[in-house]
């Protein structure tokens, strides 16, 4: 069992209009309000860091910095379990 979030999208993005998996609006307990902004932020600052990471990767593979981003991570589908 249990949650999973992701990234937030609006109803008219192109990915949700297309009916792309695992994109949407999440499903946040209302019994927990403060999930919210906690679960967002998070998932914000791991993909951010996942960005810098696979950045450091590019160039420790001497390649240029934006390498992965570009051909890999720039559009990440991104879960969060809980």
């Amino acid at each position: 069992e249990g949650l999973y979030f992701g990234e937030e999208h609006h109803p008219l993005s192109p990915r949700v209009v297309r009916g792309e998996a695992l994109h949407g609006s999440n499903l946040f307990p209302s019994q927990v309000p403060e999930m919210t902004e906690a679960v967002l932020d998070w998932i914000s600052m791991m993909t951010r860091l996942g960005h810098d990471l696979a950045r450091l990767i590019s160039l420790s593979l001497g390649l240029s910095a934006d390498f992965l981003y570009r051909f890999y991570t720039r559009r990440p589908t991104t879960l969060f379990r809980i």
